[in-house]
């Protein structure tokens, strides 16, 4: 609402909802000395804090702006007034807190007196004693500050500023368990609400690289696939451009890959072979300058029939070395060579040569390289018991387990000197390494007659799972081991 009026003149204008009384009116236009306090002297404006409407019977609560309307002379023409609804400041200032009254807006005037809110010297909230001239006489003047009151059961915290337009002091309080509480709500919400967001942002990340690297992981499944057998890298139904490229430039490496594993392997399997049959050769011979020394002593003295007996023999081992088969005989038939040997060895040696032979029926099937058992039993013979006085005893023997199967060539002679056992050692290990790296020029030169040869064409045949010991027995004697570790699930 608005009004123009002046006191001397008498005169009242107003403009907006009518709701005055002319009798009111005229009261207050006459009234000069209420006039003259509208605005102090030597100011045209005022700003007039929440007041009862002068104009009005119903107590309006209004705030006035005054405004003096003069000549250049200074004559007084009145005094023009805008009324602002209480209501208004209400709105503005109003706080709906939790529990009620434990925030408030408090508006003073320079003197103290309180504007907002209207008709209240005091109040308190909940009942904690806490009154609003308290925070005014923590101003000490000052333009604005803030500040901690001590209360019956907690403490008030408060800000104030003054305003430079009106000079009213401003005031927020609120209690600072309440305040606490609030802060601590907000900080579980913030928390509650950042946990919740990272992990959102987790599970996206999470999403979007398993989606990223799904072609990744497709191609290291497809590649662990792929071996000597099945060089090829199946790509799936409906992949992506760059998979299939990929595929092609694998396939591409995958035969050159190929071609080359197949030269090689066709190399390495010639060589083996070859060196093999050279280690074989060297065996074919040997026995026979030993066989036919031991048919010119029996000639000389047995005559005829005995040397006819040792010829027959000799045939049968001389057809058996001879005969272009495999390199792999069964145990059965070295066995049959040996005892053909042992036969012959028998006859010069007058009935001091004794042996025996314990080999458990299952291992009779099993293939091993060809000379393999009769020149182990010679080098009995001829090394082992040539420094022992008679008898001369010989036994060969086998065992068979779930895991494994062995023979065993013992004698009762002077055993291996330590010095060359060592040696064989060295070159048993040494020939392990080239056969390792596929170095078969070097073990070929290794090669050589008796037991280094036997192992090497045991170690071509079964690699790794190849049985090989040489070990001196206590009090005389010498042990050679030979066999085969099973592969898993294998049997015979």
């Amino acid at each position: 609402k608005t009004a123009v009026f002046n006191s001397e003149k008498h005169f009242y204008f107003y403009a907006g909802l009518y709701d005055y009384r002319p009798d009111v009116i005229n009261r207050r236009i006459h009234d000069e000395a209420w006039y003259e306090s509208l605005i102090e002297p030597g100011n045209i404006t005022a700003i007039r804090h929440p007041h009862i409407s002068d104009w009005s019977d119903k107590r309006n609560v209004v705030i006035s702006l005054y405004k003096r309307f003069t000549t250049f002379s200074d004559t007084d023409y009145g005094i023009f007034e805008i009324q602002i609804p209480y209501e208004v400041l209400d709105n503005i200032c109003k706080i709906d807190s939790n529990p009620p009254n434990s925030q408030r807006i408090i508006i003073y005037n320079k003197q103290g007196k309180i504007l907002f809110p209207f008709g209240e010297d005091k109040y308190s909230l909940d009942r904690d004693g806490f009154e609003p001239i308290m925070i005014f006489e923590q101003t000490n003047s000052e333009a604005e500050g803030t500040g901690r009151i001590k209360g019956k059961s907690g403490y008030l915290l408060y800000s104030f500023q003054e305003s430079d337009y009106t000079g009213w002091i401003v005031a927020l309080s609120a209690k600072e368990n309440v305040l606490a509480g609030q802060v601590r709500f907000y900080r579980n919400i913030t928390i509650v609400f950042g946990i919740s967001i990272l992990l959102i942002m987790l599970l996206a990340f999470f999403l979007l690289t398993k989606s990223m690297t799904k072609p990744l992981r497709q191609l290291i499944s497809t590649v662990e696939r792929v071996n000597l057998e099945n060089l090829n890298l199946p790509v799936p139904e409906g992949e992506i451009d760059e998979f299939k490229m990929l595929d092609k430039s694998f396939q591409t490496m995958f035969s050159n890959l190929k071609d080359s594993i197949n030269k090689l392997y066709e190399s390495k399997i010639k060589e083996a072979d070859a060196h093999f049959l050279a280690l074989q050769a060297q065996m074919n011979p040997h026995f026979l300058y030993n066989s036919l020394n031991a048919i010119s002593a029996a000639g000389e003295q047995y005559g005829s029939e005995t040397t006819t007996t040792m010829c027959n023999q000799l045939a049968d081992m001389l057809r058996y070395t001879t005969t272009p088969s495999n390199k792999f005989v069964s145990l059965k038939e070295e066995i049959n060579h040996a005892i053909n040997y042992l036969e012959l060895m028998k006859v010069p040696y007058e009935g001091s040569l004794n042996y025996k032979v314990y080999i458990p029926d299952r291992l009779y099937t099993v293939d091993i390289p060809k000379l393999t058992l009769q020149p182990l039993v010679e080098n009995s013979i001829n090394h082992g018991l040539e420094k022992v006085l008679p008898p001369w005893n010989i036994t060969i023997s086998g065992q068979i387990t779930d895991s494994l199967w062995e023979i065993s060539i013992e004698d009762n002679g002077s055993g291996f000197d330590k010095v060359i056992l060592n040696k064989i050692q060295k070159q048993i290990l040494y020939y392990q390494s080239n056969l390792t790296e596929g170095n078969f020029k070097a073990n070929l030169a290794i090669g050589g007659m008796g037991i280094l040869n036997i192992y090497a064409r045991m170690a071509i045949q079964f690699g790794d799972k190849t049985i090989f010991r040489i070990e001196n027995l206590s009090p005389k004697g010498c042990k050679v081991t030979f066999g085969r570790i099973f592969e898993k699930g294998e049997t015979l």
